[in-house]
């Protein structure tokens, strides 16, 4: 049987990625789109001149992921690059190649389901319903004072609520907090 809160339990939360094979101009070739979610795909534009882009925003991200591939020989093996986009996204560019070098891109764009791995820490280290709001705002980037503004309670307070995470996720400081919140880390 398998223990819950796994890595495979943090896959299986994941919401399938959308992919875009891109030429060097960027226009989109060829796509598959996820089933429509609550949160939606990211959509793909139609411009005036018929050829398919992705939306301006995501393109901008895609072109400075990829920057500097484009003269890149087939015998230069490029790695993938991968962006954070908000706090819920993770956009991923490959260089597809040919012989005269890279031909294309292809990008996968994944939406995280941020509220599942709250739900998950909330379960797998029995973390209060005040942690967990502590928790939300921490994920969002938030220090101590800015937390305890937005809820409405003292510093000291917001701040032993964080020492109680800390202590129940076994971690030495905020960032591993986040890591072990988000399963990026295996203790």
């Amino acid at each position: 049987m398998r223990e819950p809160d796994s890595p495979h339990d943090y896959l299986l939360a994941r919401s399938q990625p959308a992919l875009y094979v891109l030429d060097r101009d960027y226009r989109v070739m060829s796509y598959w789109l996820p089933a429509q979610s609550e949160e939606g795909a990211v959509p793909a534009v139609l411009p005036p001149d018929g050829a398919l882009r992705l939306e301006p925003a995501m393109e901008a991200i895609v072109r400075q992921l990829s920057a500097g591939w484009a003269g890149a020989p087939p015998d230069v093996q490029a790695g993938s690059s991968v962006a954070v986009v908000a706090p819920t996204a993770v956009v991923r560019v490959m260089p597809l190649f040919a012989s005269g070098g890279v031909e294309g891109f292809a990008v996968t764009i994944e939406r995280i389901k941020t509220r599942n791995a709250i739900e998950v820490a909330r379960r797998r280290f029995a973390l209060s319903p005040r942690e967990i709001d502590v928790l939300a705002l921490v994920l969002e980037g938030c220090d101590t004072p800015a937390v305890a503004v937005r809820l409405h309670i003292a510093r000291s307070t917001a701040n032993d609520h964080v020492k109680r995470m800390l202590a129940k996720t076994g971690s030495r400081n905020r960032a591993e907090l986040v890591a072990r919140v988000l399963g990026w880390t295996n203790r």
